[in-house]
């Protein structure tokens, strides 16, 4: 048996937006969980204000405005990041990095920090906060309990306990060896989680 660390691997890789199927399937459960987060918010306060259509007259508007800020989304996809995100990640023994390269997309997040508050507008300095907190995202392996593998798309969905937390992209000559090393180290993150849920708990 080999007991030799498996070395950290590290790759850039300039992600497709508009053209990525997994990256359109995001947008629209993000789109869709935003409106059904909406109706039922504003059918809960009709009920509670006795206003009893609200909710249908939001479910309406948003019909409309929701699939615009998709539109939007896409738009800047296209235009302003030239429909690719370049993306740095990084396996090794602790865990998953991905880190969002390029000047251009930090400077947009920052920019929407700026003008959200300057607008007073907590959605839009809320949302860019967001996006410079995920510029780079870190998971231990013992927290990714499974993965997903698309060879044909050279991409590898990671999941926790119960939903996606992050994607690999790679090129097609790079994928059988990110795809072993992540099986590899998976297998690593459910002993050491076995490891720690078998420690009696102190009294």
């Amino acid at each position: 048996m080999n007991n030799q660390p498996t070395p950290e691997r590290r790759w850039e890789h300039n992600v497709a937006l508009l053209t990525n199927r997994f990256v359109l399937f995001d947008l629209l459960k993000i789109m869709s969980i935003t409106y059904a987060l909406i109706v039922v918010l504003f059918s809960l306060l009709g009920l509670l204000t006795g206003e009893m259509g609200l909710g249908w007259q939001m479910a309406q508007v948003f019909a409309v405005v929701v699939p615009l800020i998709a539109l939007s989304l896409m738009f800047i996809m296209l235009v302003f990041y030239v429909n690719r995100m370049p993306v740095r990640y990084t396996l090794n023994s602790k865990g998953v990095t991905s880190e969002i390269l390029g000047k251009r997309s930090r400077w947009a997040n920052r920019t929407g920090i700026v003008l959200g508050l300057l607008s007073a507008n907590p959605t839009v300095a809320g949302a860019s906060l967001l996006a410079k907190s995920r510029e780079t995202t870190f998971y231990h392996w013992r927290d990714l309990h499974k993965a997903a593998y698309y060879p044909a798309a050279h991409t590898i969905t990671l999941f926790n306990g119960w939903r996606s937390v992050a994607r690999l992209h790679c090129t097609p000559a790079q994928y059988p060896e990110v795809a072993s090393t992540v099986r590899e180290h998976l297998l690593t993150g459910a002993a050491d989680r076995d490891k720690i849920n078998s420690k009696p708990a102190r009294a």
